[in-house]
């Protein structure tokens, strides 16, 4: 939950006295109660997969490496579902049916828009669609919504929030300040806009495009691999060793599985060995592959990297050992890597 003056003025101006609001923990600071989801909650410290989860924090900095939201309590920030018609919020209230109420609630983007534009939040009343909500086109920038909602039922009316597209790659974003009250007379709906507390994400960005180098592969003939951008699931710390993502195995040889999150189109996915500086394996995938990885004899540590031969934005899941992290790329900085860590 954030404050700022004009968010201050904005919720003077919605209530008066003690006026209800129909929501329960709808600022998210009791966690995550008082809500269902169709959605699974990741609770922190748990590995994500990066598909259709949720978290309740107040830092997505430091969630995962390309978040960039940040607040001074709780919000809810959503990774989207590949799917239609599942709520990532859902509650029943229970009201006048003779009465208008103003439902107002805050979003925010999580990733930068040119991942996935558009988007946003569907709001839906008792499984009718009466809402569709755009996020922000700038990041660490908050929107307030408001809608009139009318045509209610005396008890167990159904609120449902759905992604507004269902697309891997960035369509992540945050949510807050849910409120459901009264209308009052002659009150007109309004959309504003209000800075949140910038995280420390935006310099690391900087930070990170100063560190971009592209790096030549040899297997016999020399090659220069197409330029792509990797944003990791990570921490937040100015070691870029620290920000690559580490797989820690107990054998020798060990199986990596490689998954195409967009499954309805092939990929070409080229594995190499930074150390090693050898193209290791290339392949086209249409849903996963499986890749039998042996340590080299008096190597227990070593960098790897997947090069995506594509223009698109991809996200790929990297599964070793029954551990999974997901990498988003596009063309426009160097390829992902990872590190194999043999204990």
């Amino acid at each position: 939950m954030r404050y700022s003056l004009l968010s201050i003025i904005l919720f003077v101006c919605l209530t008066s006295g003690a006026q209800k609001n129909y929501i329960s923990n709808g600022d998210f600071e009791n966690g995550n109660i008082g809500f269902t989801s169709d959605y699974q909650f990741i609770p922190l410290g748990v590995s994500a997969h990066g598909i259709r989860e949720y978290f309740i924090y107040h830092d997505a900095n430091a969630l995962r490496y390309q978040w960039n939201c940040t607040g001074k309590g709780n919000f809810m920030l959503v990774d989207g579902a590949l799917e239609k018609q599942i709520s990532f919020w859902k509650q029943s209230v229970s009201l006048n049916p003779t009465k208008k109420y103003l439902l107002r609630f805050d979003v925010a983007l999580l990733s930068p828009a040119t991942y996935s534009p558009g988007v946003g939040v569907k709001v839906y009343n008792n499984n009718k669609l009466i809402a569709t909500v755009d996020a922000p086109t700038e990041m660490h920038k908050w929107k307030v919504n408001e809608i009139i909602v009318e045509d209610f039922k005396a008890k167990n009316n159904v609120l449902h929030f759905e992604a507004k597209i269902n697309t891997a790659g960035g369509n992540d974003f945050a949510i807050d300040n849910i409120m459901l009250k009264v209308l009052k007379a002659g009150y007109k709906p309004k959309t504003t806009y209000y800075a949140g507390d910038i995280s420390k994400g935006e310099q690391v960005e900087k930070n990170q495009e100063e560190k971009i180098a592209t790096v030549s592969v040899n297997n016999g003939d020399e090659f220069t691999p197409p330029r792509v951008e990797v944003l990791h699931e990570g921490i937040k710390d100015e070691n870029l060793e620290d920000q690559i993502p580490t797989f820690i195995v107990k054998k020798d040889t060990v199986f990596i599985e490689i998954e195409n999150i967009d499954e309805e189109a092939e990929i070409m996915l080229s594995i190499a060995s930074l150390d090693r500086k050898r193209l290791l394996k290339e392949e086209t995938i249409k849903r996963s592959y499986m890749f039998k990885y042996s340590f080299p004899p008096g190597v227990d540590t070593e960098n790897l990297k997947l090069i995506l031969h594509d223009n698109e934005i991809k996200r790929v899941n990297v599964t070793i050992d029954g551990v999974t992290k997901y990498f988003i790329l596009n063309r426009s900085s160097p390829p992902v890597s990872f590190i194999l860590k043999r204990k």
